[in-house]
């Protein structure tokens, strides 16, 4: 993913890119509270499990389950 500030659809999960640092991204999916993901953590975001694999303050790549 390129670019913060994005709504993208994964899966039929809604996805809100709010902003992406060096250390990870903070998003939201289907509506959920704002969650910061930092780089090798796993959390629940909303419903969906997001694992963030690498980000540089511009790109993210994440896992979602």
């Amino acid at each position: 993913m390129s670019g913060e500030g994005q709504d993208i659809e994964v899966n039929g999960v809604d996805l809100s890119i709010i902003e992406i640092k060096k250390h990870g991204m903070t998003v939201s999916a289907d509506g959920s509270p704002m969650t910061t993901v930092s780089v090798g953590e796993n959390l629940r975001v909303g419903h969906v499990q997001i694992r963030v694999t690498s980000a540089d303050g511009e790109k993210v790549k994440f896992d979602m389950r």
